[in-house]
């Protein structure tokens, strides 16, 4: 695996993070840190700030996508510019934690603060999943099933998969209860490794590791895995719903696929 994998750059006075081989691939990506999307902003903030991370995109003009974001294992595959539900921002769509598309200039978002964001591109099929993977959606295996999507809809092999798994709540900062670890030894079985004992009442979760693990034993190689190891949570560079319950703002993940480059395997 190759961990802290990322860039940090300043565009209009805000920060913004990248990931190398993502811009290699021709790949246009952000991943937004606190400076915008406050908890406070309004209608007229939010749209404000994300033209500005379109701008930074260099994708000002490209058809945007979000999900709305439930916590499930939804995915939606866009073959068209004119699916989804119309608002401010782009289009949206309901009940919907997923986004895949072999579509050109068109922005897949999702949004954060704390949960796991996990982008898969196939370079060979031009294909790209950008999935929000919070701990029910992560229990649902929501980037296997993407996965399966892109190898079984498009014809994706996964040794040809690229992954990059975005900054989240940290290992040693994710406190969870006997309930949410029982579903997760059910869900993927032997977890040894991947939490410890914090208390007699609490344990601590590895997110970013239990997804690298069971990729891997899926099929996709090591060497394409890439992990942002940033604990939102400890992190001021961060939103933290855990943190800032009542105040927290939402990062944003965005990718679109603009250059023949991606044609070429790393």
């Amino acid at each position: 695996m190759n961990r802290n994998h990322y860039e940090i750059k300043l565009h209009e006075g805000h920060r913004y993070i990248t990931f190398p081989v993502l811009t290699d691939m021709g790949i246009k990506n952000c991943f937004t840190t606190s400076d915008i999307l406050s908890g406070n902003s309004g209608e007229a903030e939010l749209k404000r700030d994300y033209e500005e991370t379109f701008r930074f995109m260099d994708s000002s003009q490209d058809v945007r996508f979000f999900t709305s974001q439930v916590h499930s294992d939804g995915i939606k595959v866009i073959s068209s510019s004119e699916e989804g539900a119309p608002f401010y921002a782009g289009r949206f769509f309901e009940d919907t934690d997923g986004l895949i598309t072999g579509l050109r200039n068109t922005v897949l978002v999702t949004r954060f603060a704390d949960c796991t964001p996990v982008v898969i591109i196939d370079p060979v099929k031009k294909v790209m999943a950008n999935l929000h993977s919070g701990w029910r959606g992560t229990s649902k295996k929501i980037f296997l099933k993407a996965a399966d999507i892109m190898c079984n809809q498009f014809g994706s092999l996964p040794q040809d998969l690229t992954v990059i798994i975005g900054p989240c709540i940290g290992y040693d900062d994710f406190e969870i209860q006997s309930d949410v670890l029982d579903i997760f030894r059910g869900s993927f079985g032997d977890i040894n490794g991947f939490y410890r004992q914090k208390d007699q009442l609490h344990y601590l979760l590895d997110m970013q590791g239990i997804i690298e693990r069971s990729l891997v034993s899926y099929g996709i190689k090591e060497s394409n895995i890439y992990t942002a190891d940033i604990s939102t949570f400890s992190s001021e560079l961060m939103h933290s719903y855990r943190r800032n319950p009542k105040s927290s703002g939402r990062m944003l993940m965005a990718v679109s696929i603009s250059f023949y480059r991606i044609s070429v395997i790393l």
